[in-house]
């Protein structure tokens, strides 16, 4: 089994015939203050799997850590694939929603680990960054 992409992004979505769209990939998550909310986001993962590979249940497993080592969050899940032709490989992608009600403790370098069946496939890095509130606008 291969993952040949991994991003985080804005917004993802499969359609009902597999097209995958993605909106927004970005590595840089910006903040007024730390600790801070992780924006609304997708983390998305395209694999392809042989087809004895497809017809077993398949665990994926997503962590994310900062620079220091540290587990932030963790997200896990199964999946399947389902009508391969023998000897045909199968393109899977998995859209997995992260939100606000994670929360990112300092300023700085994380990574997210993309796990299939405890084998790490995948990296992603994205930067915690502080950034300063706008100015006031003066009132007329």
């Amino acid at each position: 089994m291969e993952v040949s992409l991994a991003v985080l992004a804005d917004y993802a979505i499969v359609s009902h015939d597999q097209k995958l769209s993605i909106l927004g990939i970005f590595s840089n998550v910006n903040g007024l203050q730390a600790p801070g909310p992780f924006p609304n986001s997708y983390i998305v993962v395209c694999m392809e799997l042989t087809a004895a590979e497809a017809e077993r249940e398949q665990k994926i497993e997503i962590r994310c850590m900062d620079e220091d080592g540290t587990r932030v969050f963790d997200v896990e899940g199964k999946f399947k694939g389902e009508n391969v032709l023998p000897g045909r490989s199968l393109r899977a992608n998995q859209i997995m929603q992260l939100g606000p009600q994670i929360t990112l403790p300092r300023f700085g370098d994380y990574s997210i680990s993309i796990f299939i069946n405890n084998d790490l496939k995948k990296t992603i890095s994205f930067t915690f960054s502080q950034i300063q509130p706008p100015p006031e606008l003066p009132i007329p």
